[in-house]
Order: structure tokens, then C-alpha cells, then sequence
């Protein structure tokens, strides 16, 4: 057995540019994910993490986009955001914040995602056979991955804890991880009454996380 993911289609033609789920017939028993692609647009297209005046909104905003994408979903299709990540220009700070913004709205909403992530040369030239920064991922002058020239980059925030695996009575109410003190909140409740139940929670903690304190 297999599910199938799709990401929007986008018509150039037509104004409406909002991510919709995929329709499919239920009938004939497939079974298709939705995974729309998802970036914090103004970073990606100025290249680099610009500190906001209205943090906090901004925040907010993130949170409520990808809260309507989920929600746009078929009823029981399960949602993975199929790209998301950051542009690695600027200092390590700087790129470390604005992962961190973009992954705090994923587990806000409790999704599922994928960073960008290229081979360890993704950066090497076609041309010279040299590393060349101002080349990016070679595709369209990018370099959004979170592994390059052979180390890991933003893990600070990349390495998160989250839960892989709970009970199917049990439903994630909030999540809160900061990358910077490393405090990772949990809340959890029931949501099937069941006195002979007993639930399990799988929680998966970065070792990283673990060895800094």
C-alpha cells in the first residue's frame, strides 16, 4: 500500500493563487496526501532573514496561513508540507531565527514537512568544478539546503523534538519548541472516553538537544 502526494496545481491564467487540496474520487479507493509547498515569501525572495517590527504578527500570520492550508484538505487526508526552508545568506543567527520562525507555525499546527535538502556538493559549480556561493543550489540561484559543503546548517532549529507516534484517542492541542533555550512545551488530551485504554506517546528528543542540556 502507498499514498500518493500531490502539491497544488497552479493556473497561470487564473488570479486565485491560494493552495487547494487535490480532488479525487473517493470511490476508487486511492489514497493521496496533499503537499503544497510553503515559504516565508518575503525572506525567500529578498535572499536573507530581515528582523520585523511587528514580530509577533508576523508570527501570528505564519501560523493562520498554514492553519487555513491544513484545514483545506479533504476530511482524513493527511497534509505534508512537500518543501519548505530558508535562504542560508546572512550570519548563522540570522538564518537560525528565521528557520525557527517558519518551523515554530509547522508544529503550531501540528504539520508535517519537509526541508529543502540537496547532496553535500550542491553548491559546486558546473562550469569551473569550484564551490561557488553565488550559484546557491545551481537551481534558479538558490540556496535554501539545509546540508552543504559537507555540514548541516540553521540545526539549531532544524532539530526539533516532536511526537512520531501516539494513540489514535489522544489529539495534539499545543506544541511550542524554542530553539534558543532549548524548552520544548507539550499538551496533549483525549478525545474518545475509554476506561480500558491505555495510551502511548512517542516522543523524539535530537541528541544534540539532549548533550547541550
Amino acid at each position: 500500500e502507498f499514498v500518493t502526494y500531490a502539491e497544488p496545481y497552479f493556473d497561470t491564467i487564473s488570479v486565485d493563487m491560494s493552495p487547494k487540496a487535490p480532488v479525487f474520487d473517493e470511490s476508487s479507493g486511492a489514497k493521496l496526501g496533499f503537499a503544497p509547498h510553503w515559504y516565508d515569501a518575503l525572506t525567500l525572495f529578498i535572499g536573507h532573514y530581515r528582523s520585523y517590527l511587528f514580530a509577533g504578527v508576523i508570527d501570528w500570520l505564519f501560523k493562520k496561513n498554514l492553519n487555513e492550508i491544513k484545514n483545506g484538505a479533504i476530511d482524513s487526508m493527511h497534509v505534508l508540507i512537500g518543501e519548505t526552508g530558508v535562504p542560508y545568506f546572512g550570519s548563522t543567527e540570522d538564518y537560525t531565527i528565521s528557520l525557527d520562525r517558519t518551523l515554530k507555525a509547522m508544529e503550531a499546527n501540528d504539520l508535517d514537512y519537509t526541508l529543502w535538502c540537496y547532496e553535500s556538493k550542491n553548491r559546486q559549480s558546473l562550469w569551473s568544478g569550484e564551490n561557488s556561493p553565488s550559484l546557491g543550489d545551481l537551481w534558479n540561484g538558490e540556496d535554501l539546503s539545509l546540508y552543504s559543503n559537507g555540514r548541516g546548517r540553521g540545526l539549531q532549529a532544524a532539530l526539533r523534538p516532536f511526537l512520531y507516534q501516539y494513540s489514535s484517542d489522544l489529539e495534539v492541542t499545543y506544541q511550542h519548541f524554542d530553539a534558543f533555550t532549548g524548552a520544548y512545551k507539550l499538551v496533549i488530551r483525549g478525545i474518545v472516553e475509554c476506561e480500558d485504554c491505555i495510551d502511548a506517546v512517542f516522543l523524539f528528543v535530537p541528541v544534540v538537544i539532549t548533550l547541550e542540556g
